[in-house]
């Protein structure tokens, strides 16, 4: 479960703590999307997917996050001198979560507890600095977060579970670490004591409960639709998949459909089907990741063999208890999964150009990871239009041979196939 946070200062976690702690518990009904739409058909082919990789790699971080001069004590909605009660007590809560220290560490800690969060020091690291503006001894922050851009753009953060209050309002729960000494190296039972609370972190997650009558769930415990079961729908994904029918029989213009994030595939398809448009364009939930979070994919119900098989015209993933757009494709802007996990946007510019840019999708996050890609481009060098690229953001595409691309190719795996359930079907068994 661990990773390790690459911060590398304690106060990066105590505004850390700001940032998730000092929101108020007022429901928050609104949806985030995290891409825009299908970028415009007249770009040339490298021009998309340079910027599509880009876009991957530098997304920003939010302002607020561990910027500014803020402090803790600027930020603390008590007014208190502090912003914390200090606990050497083996059960821990706040206003919204208790955590349980087991028995061996008991003398061997010190916890900040906040609102909505909890800090644990090591104790002789502790006491020797707590009156320094940088403490030692901190070994894990956990905290809750009621807004993913909080801290989704960061991927050293660890989600381990889902907390909704008693008012209905939900957070993330989050676990941090930090990667320097924090132990008084001076003092070999400080860092025993550090490394024992580390080895525990664990064990203490897993002791996580709603102290103000909500319910607490561990990550990937409510997945909501299993794989063998593909006609079940996770709650959280309804009005997505609502929206989608909507917008098929109203009509929805191409613009229209772009505006809010949709693929504009959906428009072509209505308007040539003899059929409901409903029986052609269905919907499945599937873990691509293996977090236990399951995805959404909106896309066209083809024959298994066809080469168009399993194209996805519409992703969403969850963060916390909110749906992610991840992309919207097209016809010569296609996606798909494949067999060994990743996700693949092929790219085509004719006959004489097409590009397949591979990408991995980060645990309990919607940051896709640029994998790397292959290129067909006869229009470069006619004699030799094979191409790699790697994964690095400063990575060219150098040419290879035709017996290299094949095996590259093979490597990312070939198209998944998806078993749509066709939106006629959820529309029948979800009856206004």
């Amino acid at each position: 479960m661990k990773k390790k946070l690459c911060i590398g200062m304690v106060l990066m976690m105590l505004l850390f703590v700001a940032a998730c702690g000092s929101s108020t518990d007022n429901t928050d009904d609104s949806r985030l999307s995290s891409e825009t739409s299908s970028a415009n058909t007249e770009e040339s082919s490298e021009e998309k997917t340079e910027e599509k990789n880009n876009e991957e790699s530098d997304e920003g971080q939010p302002e607020g996050l561990f910027s500014g001069e803020k402090t803790v004590e600027e930020t603390d909605e008590k007014g208190s001198e502090t912003g914390y009660e200090e606990s050497t007590d083996l059960h821990l809560e706040n206003r919204l979560f208790s955590i349980d220290m087991p028995e061996s560490l008991k003398g061997k800690y010190t916890a900040l507890v906040y609102d909505e969060a909890i800090t644990v020091y090591e104790k002789l690291a502790y006491d020797k600095t707590k009156d320094d503006e940088f403490k030692l001894g901190i070994v894990f922050w956990i905290g809750a977060c009621s807004d993913p851009e909080e801290y989704i753009y960061d991927e050293h953060y660890d989600l381990f579970g889902t907390l909704e209050s008693a008012s209905g309002k939900g957070y993330d729960m989050i676990i941090s670490y930090p990667t320097d000494v924090e132990w008084d190296e001076t003092s070999k039972e400080s860092s025993d004591a550090w490394h024992e609370i580390d080895n525990a972190a664990e064990e203490i997650t897993s002791s996580v409960k709603s102290t103000d009558g909500g319910t607490y769930e561990v990550k990937g415990e409510d997945t909501g639709a299993l794989d063998d079961d593909p006609a079940t729908v996770s709650e959280l994904y309804r009005a997505t998949i609502e929206k989608h029918i909507q917008a098929i029989e109203e009509g929805w213009s191409q613009d229209r459909l772009e505006d809010e994030k949709m693929s504009y595939i959906y428009e072509i398809i209505a308007r040539n089907s003899k059929e409901d448009p409903l029986e052609k364009i269905g919907y499945l939930e599937y873990d691509i990741n293996g977090d236990g979070v399951n995805e959404l994919y909106i896309g066209e119900i083809t024959k298994k063999d066809s080469g168009w098989s399993g194209v996805v015209y519409d992703m969403y993933t969850l963060v916390g208890r909110q749906v992610w757009h991840m992309f919207s494709g097209g016809d010569k802007d296609a996606w798909f999964l494949t067999d060994k996990g990743y996700i693949n946007n092929e790219i085509s510019g004719g006959a004489a150009y097409t590009e397949y840019a591979y990408y991995s999708l980060s645990l309990y996050s919607n940051i896709k990871n640029y994998a790397g890609g292959l290129k067909y481009d006869s229009d470069t060098d006619e004699a030799n239009p094979w191409f790699s690229k790697g994964p690095g953001k400063n990575d060219t595409w150098e040419k290879i041979s035709e017996k290299e691309y094949d095996e590259k190719n093979e490597s990312y795996g070939p198209h998944k196939w998806l078993d749509y359930v066709p939106l006629a079907d959820y529309r029948s068994n979800n009856p206004q």
